[in-house]
């Protein structure tokens, strides 16, 4: 992926998230208490977004451990959730985690 292409995908993912995602899924932009769900959050990305390979497990445990640091919220995280399973229903991780990768390059968060 070039440079441009990531600027735009960045771009097109910010003003998705910042002007419509949250308000068509209201309840995905809540965010939960510290530590709470987030098991649930991890079993659920995992089945979800069919997670296979050992690479694919790390990134997921890797992104929850963000949600415990408070990083990201829940509502974020589940909002990328939905709307990865939404582009691909077949194989929805790749979108995930380019989506993921772009809002943590954002708030300058590592994954």
């Amino acid at each position: 992926m070039t440079f441009q292409q990531l600027k735009r995908a960045l771009v097109a993912f910010t003003l998705l998230f910042a002007t419509g995602l949250p308000s068509i899924m209201p309840c995905l932009a809540q965010d939960s208490p510290p530590g709470v769900r987030v098991a649930d959050l991890q079993d659920q990305l995992e089945s979800g977004l069919k997670a296979r390979l050992p690479a694919e497990f790390e990134f997921i445990a890797v992104v929850v451990q963000r949600v415990e640091d408070q990083q990201f919220s829940t509502g974020e995280v589940k909002s990328v959730f939905q709307w990865a399973r939404r582009k691909n229903k077949r194989v929805p991780f790749p979108y995930f985690q380019r989506a993921m990768r772009i809002i943590a390059a954002q708030k300058d968060v590592e994954l």
